[in-house]
């Protein structure tokens, strides 16, 4: 319910949008078609969906780990050419005998750049066979952000083999880009005539499930509360939304991945088409934190409106059943019979105490309820009297039950 209205909430703020992009960020440009989704979504979704295809077509126990001949060639000439240039260096060191003079010590700089290049190639072919992994599940468990970069996304496909731009569900040729060893023994890749280093590749942007799930249960808590919003709560509010919000990727998350949640798509729309303009995070950062506070507002009132509801409704329940009883209603008559008073307490044969209710004419009006032996007071209320109910008659015995107190001994002989 709280989740509802807080999309009601955000629904409402979505129509003033615009005027508040004008306020927020002069010259920032409206987006054509602020209800269609997003063209970051579109890519980010294309590029998925790909991504599926390719790895469906796959056979089953294919080792991801695994490295192309093209790649493998790649390590071995780069191994075969540091080895080599290891192996001239301490040639030359090996001849010379002042192990403090320059030209000693550049030898021996060669030799330990080569160890430290395998070392780190090393490490990166380990980081990069996990990063393949990695990546395809994550397109796969559809944990990737749709706010990330279109360009990011392409880029880590190409990387890993994964890029199929033309949808044959094969990966594309002239797209495969095996790595190659650059100096250090770093990983680099060739991609748009650019070459990338596997280091500066750009990190994955995920979901921000957490931030997400903590707004939508700080507002349920805000609508089963039932209590107004004070200045100093909205104030405090609009703090941890700054705070929330500073991390770009956080921001993206929330902006592209939550709308049918949040409704934020018009925000999305309007930061595709000013991503590239200054300020422009700024602005998208504002225009959501005043929705969302927007959103707040609306989900208290909701759950002040629906307080008063529940309670409006318990007393128009207790007016019912009263005036009910007052007209003499069967079935309520059969659930609270009227009475006069109550009983005096009373033993009975179990040896408990015992009241129950009696009417006008000292009759029994439902069941008997246990009494503490030492009360004396008979009813909370005043204007109810006591009726001391008749002695019970003294059961007769039968012939039978004589007959066997007799032959028993137990009994009185007639």
């Amino acid at each position: 319910m709280a989740n509802n209205a807080l999309i009601k909430g955000a629904a409402l703020t979505a129509k003033k949008f615009v005027d508040i992009g004008e306020a927020v960020g002069q010259g920032m440009a409206v987006a054509s078609q602020a209800s269609g989704t997003p063209e970051t979504v579109k890519k980010n979704d294309q590029y998925q969906n790909r991504v599926n295809d390719y790895m469906s077509k796959m056979k089953t126990g294919m080792d991801f780990s695994s490295f192309s001949g093209q790649e493998t060639s790649a390590m071995r000439n780069f191994l075969m050419a540091e080895r080599s240039k290891y192996a001239d260096a301490a040639k030359n060191l090996a001849k010379i005998e002042d192990s403090t003079s320059p030209e000693y010590m550049e030898y021996v700089d060669v030799m330990n750049s080569v160890n430290n290049s395998f070392t780190n190639l090393a490490e990166q072919l380990k980081s990069y066979k996990k990063g393949k992994l990695d990546y395809a599940q994550d397109q796969i468990s559809n944990s990737l952000s749709k706010g990330m970069d279109p360009e990011h996304n392409k880029q880590s496909m190409i990387m890993y083999g994964f890029y199929d731009g033309d949808g044959d569900k094969k990966s594309d040729s002239r797209y495969d880009a095996p790595f190659k060893i650059l100096d250090g023994g770093n990983i680099g890749f060739d991609i748009d005539g650019q070459t990338i280093s596997f280091n500066d590749a750009p990190a994955p942007v995920y979901k921000d499930y957490e931030l997400a799930n903590s707004l939508l249960k700080s507002n349920e808590a805000t609508y089963k509360a039932g209590v107004p919003l004070n200045k100093s709560d909205i104030d405090m509010y609009k703090v941890q939304l700054e705070q929330s919000l500073q991390n770009p990727n956080s921001l993206k998350s929330i902006v592209y991945d939550f709308d049918n949640e949040l409704n934020t798509k018009d925000i999305a729309n309007m930061w595709d088409a000013n991503k590239n303009k200054e300020g422009a995070i700024d602005t998208v950062r504002s225009m959501v934190i005043d929705r969302l506070v927007k959103a707040r507002m609306d989900v208290a009132n909701e759950g002040i409106a629906e307080k008063k509801r529940k309670e409006q409704d318990a007393i128009n329940r207790a007016i019912a059943k009263r005036n009910a009883l007052k007209k003499g209603n069967p079935k309520e008559e059969k659930d609270n019979p009227p009475f006069e008073g109550y009983s005096k307490p009373y033993q009975a044969a179990d040896g408990k105490t015992y009241r129950h209710k009696i009417d006008a004419a000292g009759k029994q009006v439902g069941s008997a309820f246990e009494v503490n032996p030492e009360e004396t007071a008979v009813s909370p209320v005043t204007t109810e009297k006591v009726v001391t109910p008749p002695p019970a008659k003294k059961e007769e015995k039968g012939f039978f039950q004589k007959a066997k107190e007799v032959l028993m001994g137990t009994g009185k002989k007639q």
